[in-house]
């Protein structure tokens, strides 16, 4: 929420926030790029940062603010962007232009926690002293271990320890560090800096990689993009030797040999975090620490003929980051976040209200515990360009828009757009290459991307959005969202391909919560989009969304459950009724026109077996509903009317149980029940092998599987275990809570497409590869299943 008043500050006293307070381990890593395995990289080595994600929210479409190191450590610091700031420049230092700026540290040393830095958190070390309880430590010596007569190469192997090099020492001086202040309430960030040039490191990680088995990047570069989009990579050739001038004579030798020290340094400092973790539940600190992963910007290592950062490009804003909050769920996100929003999060998780209240992020805490919670549009990252150009570029969950404008506002170029729902299983990084600014075909995307560029960061940091609460025959109503302290209200309409027009001018005030509109025509598509303004110069474009009646049924499944939803959905009765499917936040809508008013927002989740024996069954499902709804239960092989259910607005476990079945096989389907019609929502299929003829929950013995086809079930059950899944790029990784041998996938119609089998592993990752779009169905060792959809 948007806070309204300015807070004074003062410095309490530890006891204030100690009594529940969490510790946070802040984990910075310079010139990360996202070439993870948690991220899709399968050939390198980062075994502890996968493990850290395995139990984080992981963030996958996470930008930084300016890919540089002052700007964006500065920016996360103080959760404000360069533009906020104006400082864009290595050079530049808070202290100097903002010494009045609570940073983050700063709010929690005030907020009674010690506050500690050890390695590269500030660019400057000497910059913000006054949030920190000690003087920052950096105590790490030279980057160089050998000796090169005074020349500065790009990389270096030594077969040292670890700690002969700075990050060895770093860690080193953070494990006595947790030993002191283990009975402390403590903000202790660490700042790794490698892979940062120069690539130097223990020789032991150089051997972890074959040289000529490293894929070098193409150098091929976008089309249609201005002059001064790419950087000069003047940091790689201007301060270390033995680098040519013209990126041309860059050959493949050097370039190997590049990469190879690059990947070599991820791969040491992924052991250094590997100590610092361990110790940390060493000395039971674990479950009750925030840690916090994150690196400054991404990097170029090759691509269009291109190093370093210095862009605006994916390759060079998006960022690992991960948060593992105790008590908080794990998996992954694809809303675009941004560096700025780690300041909000971590005052809001650690209850503390004293801090500015004119950050420019926001907390992500409604995303910790659901991924696909509503969020805002966009993330914004600058980087300014020569002669008084500035380029700004936004990133969706699906498009990156970049503009370039000089200081009078001149737009330079057409600008750039890239559409990342195309995915490259050999480009997991999303290097941006073709730009489809001119393509006509996207002229709608363009279009909606100029409206949110054109409101800026604070248009869409608030997440004003449109709910459609209620259909009729003709009219639909509107419920407005997180308008928070906006002065002006502007609902347009568009039908079909028309022109957006404003509707109901001067009935739309700030006060209003929700709003109809009527002589809404069958046959047609209606969209509407909210203008919040606190300012002309201020305000919100709300998304599109859509409304529509159409004599057909429309089914949309977009991937938000795990497995309540499956098999094929059509209405056992339609009596004339339109009826859409729509899945939207683990919401099943469900829109039936002949029906009036009554407009149903079903929330279905968890629906499973929860015992069975002796033919004798329980079954359990969670569900909600905004209006008052009812549903039945059914067997497939009996006519049977079991008792209506009836259905709250908030959630509800229920539970129904069954005995003396006789069949071997039957699905359970559940009914969502209506004026004069019923229609299937959900089914859960139940297998008992023939020469069993029971499922022992002890033994697990007989066959079960929930929302597999029937052909996938004839299995043996041993033992039923969690998985969770998440999509990167033209593949999948899963992690599971219990070891396994064999995966397989098939498709929803029974089909095996894919097997592969493990010793004992806990996760693995399977390409796509040609599979077409769809539904399809994980199983681990026959007796878990997950479905996914790509």
């Amino acid at each position: 929420m948007r806070k309204t008043a300015f807070i004074l500050f003062i410095t309490l006293a530890a006891s204030v926030y100690a009594q529940n307070a969490k510790n946070v381990l802040f984990i910075s890593v310079d010139d990360l790029r996202p070439e993870l395995g948690c991220y899709g990289n399968t050939q390198i080595n980062t075994p502890n940062i996968d493990a850290l994600a395995g139990q984080s929210m992981l963030f996958t479409n996470a930008a930084t603010q300016q890919a540089i190191c002052t700007p964006s450590r500065i920016s996360m610091l103080t959760g404000l962007r360069p533009a906020t700031t104006g400082l864009y420049n290595l050079e530049d230092k808070l202290k100097t232009n903002h010494s009045h700026i609570i940073s983050l540290p700063h709010a929690l040393k005030n907020a009674g926690y010690k506050t500690y830095s050890y390695g590269k958190i500030y660019h400057h070390s000497d910059d913000d002293p006054n949030a920190w309880t000690e003087t920052p430590w950096r105590n790490v010596g030279s980057h160089y271990v050998l000796d090169h007569n005074g020349d500065t190469p790009p990389t270096e192997s030594a077969d040292v320890a670890d700690s002969a090099y700075p990050d060895g020492k770093i860690a080193d001086a953070v494990l006595a560090k947790l030993d002191a202040i283990k009975d402390q309430t403590f903000f202790l960030a660490i700042g790794f800096m490698k892979p940062h040039l120069p690539y130097t490191c223990p020789k032991q990680y150089w051997d972890q990689y074959d040289r000529n088995a490293i894929p070098l990047a193409s150098t091929d570069q976008p089309n249609d993009i201005w002059d001064q989009s790419l950087a000069q990579w003047q940091e790689l050739r201007n301060q270390y030797t033995g680098i040519p001038e013209i990126p041309t004579d860059l050959d493949e030798s050097l370039t190997r040999e590049l990469k190879h020290g690059y990947w070599a340094c991820v791969s040491y400092v992924d052991v250094q975090i590997g100590k610092i973790l361990q110790k940390l539940d060493d000395l039971g600190l674990r479950e009750n620490t925030i840690v916090v992963f994150w690196s400054d910007h991404g990097y170029k290592l090759g691509e269009y003929g291109d190093w370093c950062k210095h862009t605006n490009f994916e390759v060079d804003v998006r960022i690992p980051f991960m948060f593992d909050v105790p008590g908080k769920p794990s998996g992954t996100s694809r809303r675009p976040v941004e560096s700025v929003d780690i300041y909000p999060t971590l005052m809001e998780l650690l209850e503390i209200n004293n801090y500015p209240d004119n950050l420019d992020g926001l907390s992500l805490s409604s995303l910790l515990d659901n991924p696909d919670a509503d969020w805002k549009q966009a993330s914004f990252t600058q980087y300014p360009r020569y002669g008084g150009h500035m380029g700004t570029s936004i990133r969706t969950e699906d498009f990156r828009y970049t503009e370039y404008r000089a200081s009078d506002g001149t737009l330079k170029a057409a600008g750039e757009l890239y559409d990342h729902t195309v995915y490259d299983a050999n480009n997991p990084l999303g290097v941006e290459y073709n730009n489809v600014v001119l393509d006509a075909s996207y002229a709608t995307e363009l279009a909606s991307l100029k409206e949110i560029m054109e409101a800026g960061w604070t248009g869409v940091k608030y997440g004003a959005s449109l709910d459609v609460i209620s259909l009729s025959d003709n009219s639909v109503s509107l419920r407005i969202n997180n308008i928070s302290d906006a002065t002006t209200l502007k609902l347009f309409e568009r039908i079909d391909d028309g022109e957006s027009i404003e509707i109901l001018p001067g009935h739309i005030t700030t006060e209003t919560q929700e709003v109809t509109i009527n002589s809404i025509s069958s046959g047609k598509v209606y969209y509407y989009r909210l203008k919040v303004m606190w300012d002309e110069n201020n305000y919100a474009i709300t998304p599109e969304i859509s409304v529509a009646f159409e004599n057909r049924i429309s089914l949309i499944d977009n991937g938000f459950f795990d497995a309540p939803l499956s098999g094929t959905w059509s209405p056992r009765e339609n009596n004339g009724g339109d009826m859409t499917y729509a899945i939207t936040d683990n919401i099943l809508t469900s829109t039936v026109n002949s029906l009036g008013n009554n407009f149903y927002n079903l929330g279905f989740l968890n629906s499973k077996i929860s015992s069975f024996s002796n033919k004798n069954i329980v079954v359990t499902f969670d569900a909600k509903a905004n209006t008052t709804a009812q549903l039945r239960l059914t067997l497939d092989f009996d006519n049977k009317q079991y008792p209506i259910i009836d259905i709250s607005n908030s959630w509800e476990t229920h539970t129904l149980t069954y005995n003396d079945v006789s069949s071997s096989y039957f699905q359970f389907k559940l009914w969502l029940l209506t004026a004069g019609a019923s229609y299937e929502i959900d089914n859960i299929e139940v297998y008992y092998d023939d020469s069993t003829q029971s499922i022992d929950p002890a033994t697990g013995e007989g066959s079960v599987l929930n929302s597999v086809s029937t052909s996938i079930l004839n299995t043996q059950v041993k033992n039923l275990f969690d998985f969770y899944t998440f999509k990167i790029g033209n593949s999948h990784k899963l992690i599971s809570s219990e070891p396994f041998s064999l995966l397989e996938v098939y498709s929803i119609d029974g089909c095996k497409v894919i097997t592969s089998e493990y010793n004992s592993a806990t996760s693995a990752q399977f390409e796509h590869g040609d599979l077409s779009k769809g539904v399809y169905i994980i199983v681990l060792d026959k007796i878990a299943s997950k479905k996914i959809i790509l």
